[in-house]
């Protein structure tokens, strides 16, 4: 494994596996969220496919009373090639744990933070207070209390999440990463990092979406992006 998630957002099944395909051999992991549910071609189908061509993080962030989400992440465990599963921190700590229940000891079980597409303007409307940092280092807090062993959130916090001693022993999986080569406005959030940046402040995993899967070619883009971690 490269280091690298490349998400296959905005595509439907079909497209993903001729992306997954593209990228086949790199040693990316694959993330998927809208294709699974697609009536047409998603489900076991398209995790049965796309796991000829590399390991699977099926980002659904979960976020439902806890017996629910139990039952959710239990099944989504069960598809081929699945290593990743997400769910929503905020879905409470009896949710978590009821979720680390089912999530078998070779799979990860993710807990989302706050999303990359927010910023603290955001937060406001949601009567929140506390500054986007303060607001994530909570949640990680929360997260690694209640048993989380991965966080997904913006590089932007990673290197204070690695710092705190009571979180630094969190994997990071961190979306929002735009390559040089690509303009922030493309990229779809509000809270970006490099590729090199997010290395540097402590990611263990970097999301990659457009920057891959929108380029002419996207096995050069993944090599370019190695390479511009490789320099750092």
């Amino acid at each position: 494994m490269n280091g690298l998630i490349i998400a296959l957002d905005g595509m439907n099944p079909e497209q993903a596996i001729e992306m997954a395909e593209k990228l086949s051999g790199l040693g990316c992991m694959l993330k998927v969220h809208s294709a699974f549910d697609d009536p047409f071609g998603g489900g076991i189908q398209l995790t049965t496919e796309l796991a000829r061509h590399g390991v699977i993080m099926l980002d659904m962030k979960v976020n439902d009373t806890p017996n629910t989400v139990k039952q959710r992440i239990e099944n989504l465990f069960r598809h081929p090639g699945v290593e990743i599963v997400t769910m929503h921190i905020n879905a409470g700590a009896e949710a978590i744990e009821k979720a680390i229940e089912v999530t078998p000891d070779s799979k990860t079980l993710a807990g989302i933070s706050v999303l990359t597409s927010l910023d603290r303007d955001d937060l406001r409307q949601f009567n929140i207070t506390a500054s986007i940092q303060d607001q994530v280092l909570c949640m990680a807090k929360m997260a690694i209390k209640h048993g989380l062993k991965t966080m997904v959130c913006s590089a932007l916090e990673a290197r204070m999440i690695k710092a705190d001693p009571e979180t630094s022993e969190l994997k990071l999986i961190c979306p929002g990463i735009t390559p040089t080569f690509v303009t922030k406005a493309a990229s779809g959030q509000k809270r970006t990092t490099s590729p090199a940046e997010a290395k540097l402040n402590g990611a263990d995993w970097l999301v990659i979406g457009r920057g891959v899967t929108q380029q002419p070619d996207p096995r050069k883009a993944v090599d370019m992006i190695l390479q511009e971690i490789a320099t750092t």
